[in-house]
């Protein structure tokens, strides 16, 4: 169902289990073997049994399918506690169990969060039409910053080893994917000196003192350097070319909303960063306009003008405020030949949406099949850190941390956004240091440092595209 790495070694797997949950369910167990380097194949000379009711020989390891599993599995969980998976020390939370014993439905509650359950079975969303962290089970269960899905990963690969079914498994080591938006291509627009000169100098609401802010933006204005947010790409490029590591840069090629700040493609600063970004082998993704995420139309045009300016095909694709609408986003990236995809996070805190830290293939509701788009799950954003969540630098690096050790544990993917506004303070105090920090916790950890199609390629099809 979701195509095979080149090392995976095949396992028998029967299931007792009757369609549409069946796909659902092969979908589910296809991506909890992925990281134990194992495809299922169905096979009725022993392996893995899923069903409702053991085999009746031997050779099989069971896993208990939850007799109460919905066809539909959209039920919601909320305000209910979890069932907790319970074998020796563990405490994992499995949504499916139905009282077996203290062993839960790995199959169905893998299923549940890959596939999004929770955010169909409660509609609730900010104005922007997004699903926020504050407002899911897994933050409710106090899980959103870990990795149930791939929790049950480990766990299933326990029970292989004990089951005399599988060896030991080799933990790759975790990554870390910095990614940046660029949103703006440079801060002294007219809107922004009429905020920083009328609403913030003149009328004190900004968030630093009056006096001092008129005077530095009155300098800035008059006698300008280089825009702030154009020096800040520049040193990106050059803090990840210093570290000789890839990034990836999702730029615009639209405004379709008042939420867009349009810019050209053609301009020279541009047009010379595109060239430089691609001879470093970074990746270019496309960041499509604010209501271009379920508008076929528009998101063919700003494909066709970011790629006429790259003059190559574009890697990857991310939608401007992390809008998505399931499943009209995906089938649009799909038919604009994008198969890799990393805007499913949360807008307003940390943690990983889909209960993974490894990369995914969506899954179409309507169609009951992958939707034939990988996910590379976002975990953090630094305005989400920073402004959302009120933290510090401090804060926001503890945060990380947090995560961080998630991902080391699973041996999986941090992937994290910057915007090009760093070390433009105090507007965005701390978060010029946060990625250096964080680029250096991934070096002095273990972890390996890459673009977004550099690491996939690297776990999912096993081509390390450049050395990581």
């Amino acid at each position: 169902m979701l195509g095979r790495a080149f090392d995976e070694t095949p396992i028998g797997c029967m299931m007792d289990v009757r369609e549409p949950f069946r796909s659902k369910a092969w979908y589910a167990l296809e991506t909890l073997l992925r990281p134990l380097g194992l495809v299922p194949e169905e096979s009725a000379a022993g392996g893995i049994w899923y069903g409702p009711e053991p085999p009746g020989e031997d050779g099989w390891l069971y896993l208990k399918m939850d007799p109460g599993t919905p066809d539909d599995i959209t039920t919601s969980f909320r305000g209910q506690k979890p069932a907790v998976w319970t074998g020796g020390a563990e405490r994992i939370p499995v949504p499916y169990s139905g009282g077996l014993d203290d062993q839960g439905d790995l199959i169905a509650s893998a299923f549940y969060w890959l596939a999004g359950c929770d955010y169909r079975a409660n509609r609730s969303r900010d104005q922007y039409g997004r699903v926020t962290g504050g407002g899911s089970l897994l933050e409710e269960w106090g899980w959103a910053d870990g990795a149930p899905v791939d929790e049950y990963s480990r766990i299933l690969g326990g029970l292989l080893r004990k089951a005399g079914l599988a060896g030991d498994f080799h933990r790759l080591p975790w990554s870390l994917c910095p990614t940046f938006d660029i949103d703006y291509l440079r801060k002294w627009r007219p809107g922004i000196i009429y905020r920083e000169l009328i609403q913030y100098g003149l009328l004190g609401r900004g968030p630093s003192p009056r006096g001092r802010r008129l005077a530095r933006s009155s300098w800035e204005i008059i006698a300008p350097g280089p825009d702030p947010y154009r020096a800040a790409l520049r040193r990106i490029l050059d803090e990840l070319s210093r570290r000789d590591v890839r990034g990836s840069f999702f730029f615009k090629a639209g405004a379709t909303s008042a939420h867009d700040v349009g810019y050209s493609l053609n301009g020279r600063f541009l047009r010379k960063s595109l060239g430089d970004i691609a001879r470093a082998g970074h990746d270019v993704g496309l960041h499509p306009s604010f209501h271009a995420y379920n508008h076929p139309g528009y998101l063919a045009r700003e494909r066709k003008r970011l790629e006429e300016a790259m003059d190559r095909p574009l890697a990857a694709v991310r939608s401007h405020y992390l809008r998505w609408d399931d499943p009209a986003t995906p089938r649009a990236f799909r038919g604009e030949g994008f198969d890799l995809d990393s805007t499913l996070g949360f807008p307003d805190r940390t943690g990983f949406r889909n209960g993974t830290c490894r990369p995914f293939m969506i899954w179409d509701h309507e169609a009951g099949a992958p939707s034939g788009v990988w996910e590379m799950p976002l975990a953090l954003m630094e305005s989400s850190l920073f402004n959302r969540e009120g933290l510090d630098l401090e804060g926001a690096l503890k945060r990380t941390r947090v995560l961080a050790d998630t991902v080391r544990r699973h041996g999986g993917v941090l992937i994290a956004l910057w915007h090009n506004v760093l070390w433009d303070e105090p507007d965005f105090l701390g978060w010029g240091e946060h990625l250096l920090a964080t680029l250096d916790l991934a070096s002095e950890t273990g972890g390996s440092i890459g673009s977004l199609s550099q690491v996939f390629a690297s776990r999912t099809l096993g081509q390390s595209g450049q050395p990581l």
